[in-house]
């Protein structure tokens, strides 16, 4: 049995539920990545292994956050293996606040923790727009990763699970042909239903609900990111920036005064998108600022963070955060 993910896709919780169902069946979990990371042996230096490693039964294999393309899995492997996915543009986003700030650094080596930090540090300094351009690639890799064997595995996509746990952990345990009682089920499924009220930027669980790119990138990066993800994106059914606002635009306008601010808000924003582009400048320039727009209505106050557009785009270089109202 091989539980599958990718980074910042819910891989941590995925291996704890996995855990649990496991020791209250009384079956074994071996967790080789979780074993060599915190030795600094990352994935893609992993020893080769043989297909007769591992065991048929009565084991988990787990905490792979790409496809281990140096280990010779078994035939039997397509009958009890699973896949959880995210949304490629939340992974970049829960990426930088993780990498920034919330990660624990496994490393015990004092030289090697300080270069971590500075690294760290350099990262806080230079900002969550140059982040994602110089990690899509790596994501777009892990993707890549597993697309040869998708007809083997069960895929779960985080936006579909995080908020029906119950569904979720009694559906791990019928591909992993692991029984238990549904009242335990159950108990695994509410320990882990952990849900912020706020987000909580320090947190390993920060935000769970999906959509924070919507919420934290602007047109410009929300565009390039579709482009760039265009067919990760249509192969595991996940809507583009331009799809979704279709989308809203079809719908009948609500005449609620918040939704009305809103709408005011997002026009502004795009406004200042497209404003904020120098003469000449090509729509696939992705470079951004930080900023806050506040509603003018007396009624309603509303602040929103997005990552727009610089003043001199052009290069990742031109990338810095900056915060105004």
């Amino acid at each position: 049995m091989f539980a599958f993910s990718l980074h910042k896709a819910g891989s941590t919780l995925f291996t704890k539920i996995l855990d649990d169902l496991a020791r209250a069946a009384n079956i074994a979990v071996v967790n080789i990545p979780g074993e060599l990371f915190p030795q600094g042996i990352h994935e893609v230096d992993f020893p080769a292994l043989k297909a007769d490693f591992f065991q048929p039964k009565g084991y988990i294999y787990s905490g792979y956050r790409t496809f281990p393309e140096m280990f010779e899995f078994p035939e039997t492997m397509a009958e009890h293996a699973g896949l959880l996915i995210r949304d490629p543009r939340d992974i970049l986003v829960s990426m930088y606040f993780s990498f920034t700030g919330s990660h624990p650094i496994a490393q015990k080596d004092p030289e090697i923790r300080k270069k971590i930090e500075d690294n760290r540090r350099r990262e806080n300094e230079r900002g969550i727009c140059r982040y994602i351009l110089r990690h899509a690639g790596m994501v777009e890799q892990e993707f890549r990763s597993y697309e040869d064997h998708l007809k083997q595995l069960k895929v779960w996509r985080y936006e579909d699970v995080i908020f029906d746990k119950f569904n979720w952990v009694r559906g791990i345990a019928n591909r992993f042909k692991i029984k238990l009682p549904e009242a335990k089920i159950r108990e695994i499924a509410e320990k882990h239903d952990i849900r912020p009220k706020e987000e909580k930027p320090g947190d390993h669980i920060r935000r769970v609900a999906p959509g924070d790119a919507q919420e934290k990138l602007s047109p410009r990066m929300l565009e390039y990111l579709d482009r760039r993800f265009r067919r990760i994106m249509r192969v595991h059914k996940y809507e583009t920036n331009a799809e979704r606002q279709a989308a809203d635009a079809a719908k009948p306008k609500s005449r609620n005064p918040v939704d009305k601010a809103m709408r005011w808000v997002r026009k502004k924003i795009l406004h200042s998108d497209v404003m904020s582009r120098p003469k000449g400048s090509s729509r696939t320039q992705s470079p951004c600022t930080l900023r806050s727009i506040r509603s003018p209505s007396r009624s309603t106050s509303t602040r929103v963070s997005r990552i727009t557009t610089s003043s001199s785009p052009g290069s990742p270089s031109s990338c810095t955060d900056t915060s105004s109202t």
